[in-house]
């Protein structure tokens, strides 16, 4: 006659948890709070970095345009003046200009003018400047060369 072996009782997972094995369910949603928190943390700090940077190319895109507009306006001129000119940027407020015209070359058939625009601005705090420079060449009586 053949005995059979004395069954013990079979946990299950649930029934091991539920018996004192609880905390480590907590510990891994706290592990899993704080990821997201270092995540959600990142992801701002990546935001505020975007925001800084597209003011940051609205600023130089805006002073380019200016020192733009200030050469075509010298280069558009029917006569020329070698000139040195600064002032305000209007419509942005800390944005200063400088223009220099300068005659390089004078011969008695043409002249060589060199036009620099240098427009300054703060951004962070720091002062930033673009510089931009055109040469027009003129022939003598001749306003449309360049």
């Amino acid at each position: 006659m053949t005995r059979c072996a004395t069954s013990m009782p079979i946990r299950t997972q649930g029934a091991q948890r539920a018996s004192g094995q609880g905390g480590i369910i907590l510990m891994e949603v706290l592990a899993a709070a704080a990821i997201l928190a270092v995540a959600a943390l990142a992801l701002i700090a990546v935001r505020e970095r975007c925001i800084q940077r597209e003011g940051a190319s609205a600023r130089l895109l805006a002073a380019t345009r200016i020192a733009e507009q200030l050469v075509a306006e010298v280069a558009a001129e029917a006569t020329i003046v070698p000139t040195t000119e600064e002032g305000e940027v209007k419509g942005l407020p800390g944005c200063v200009y400088r223009r220099e015209v300068e005659l390089r070359s004078d011969a008695e058939s043409a002249q060589l003018f060199r036009i620099h625009v240098a427009v300054s601005y703060s951004l962070s705090g720091r002062e930033q400047t673009l510089d931009l420079e055109k040469w027009v060449y003129r022939s003598r009586g001749d306003a449309t060369s360049q």
